[in-house]
């Protein structure tokens, strides 16, 4: 495909590896597809590699499947594509290079902001706090913070 001395096909990397291959990276691109069959969902269902590569300052592109939406703002931190459709992935692919480099780097470090915002423990954990709390509150009138 004459691609081979501007892409680098890994195979399976290490985790050990993986956050060098994130902050050495172009752009990240996790075009996952999640589909039925009989009766169960395969596939990526959120994507927590696009929030590792975004943590990592990288651009990422990612599936309009599961819950890979979001784990990016589009046209913002990262791209959104069709994964079913493989002009839709080669051309969301382009059009990443055709930023420059700079616009790249920004678009990843906008990402990695994004990331540590959104997806912190200390915000998750508080967000999963406030709905467990408001769940149970009103089950039983009781908060997990008290009686």
């Amino acid at each position: 495909m004459n691609v081979a001395d501007r892409v680098e096909f890994t195979g399976s990397i290490p985790r050990s590896q993986l956050a060098h291959h994130y902050a050495t990276c172009d752009l990240f691109a996790f075009p996952s597809r999640v589909t039925e069959m009989g009766g169960k969902y395969l596939g990526e269902g959120f994507g927590v590699v696009n929030i590792e590569a975004a943590a990592s300052g990288r651009p990422v592109l990612t599936s309009t499947h599961g819950g890979c939406p979001e784990t990016i703002i589009p046209n913002v931190t990262g791209m959104l594509v069709d994964p079913t459709r493989e002009e839709a992935i080669a051309d969301g692919i382009e059009s990443m290079f055709r930023l420059s480099p700079e616009d790249r780097d920004h678009m990843g470090e906008r990402g990695r902001r994004f990331v540590a915002e959104t997806f912190a423990y200390e915000t998750i954990s508080d967000r999963i706090e406030s709905v467990v709390s408001v769940q149970r509150s009103g089950r039983s009138g009781k908060s997990l913070r008290g009686p």
